[in-house]
């Protein structure tokens, strides 16, 4: 991740204000609810709610992609994410690249992560696959 980062140079090049490019690998162990809090701190979110539902911190992770200018997220290692709750993963995905703050969402991973994805109509038509 960090040497693709490189290459990218300032153009994702983060600001007092903004960030235009959020990666994260899949945190251990992989829920949707430990990805949406590592999501937030990578983020520069600090002190978020243990407590709170996974669906209310999703929430707060897309109000700060607003707030922050984000174009790109990056998950990577993303097929360790769909052990768990698949649709509702899927469902989160799919939310990001909705909307008037859609972003680029770009996963990495194994080919067990591109059979995920196709099992989503939605999902698969706005991603491409690469090997």
């Amino acid at each position: 991740m960090d040497r693709t980062l490189t290459k990218v140079g300032q153009v994702l090049e983060d600001t007092a204000n903004t960030r235009p490019l959020i990666a994260c690998p899949v945190p251990s162990p992989a829920t949707f609810k430990s990805m949406v809090l590592a999501l937030l701190e990578v983020s520069g979110f600090e002190g978020a709610n243990l407590r709170r539902e996974a669906w209310s911190l999703w929430q707060m992770f897309r109000h700060r992609l607003s707030m922050l200018g984000t174009a790109v997220v990056w998950i990577a290692e993303a097929q360790d994410l769909f052990c768990a709750d698949r649709k509702l993963i899927l469902r989160a995905l799919k939310s990001l690249m909705q909307g008037d703050n859609a972003v680029a969402v770009v996963l990495s991973g194994t080919e067990e992560l591109a059979e995920v994805i196709r099992t989503d109509p939605q999902v698969k038509r706005r991603l491409s696959f690469q090997s």
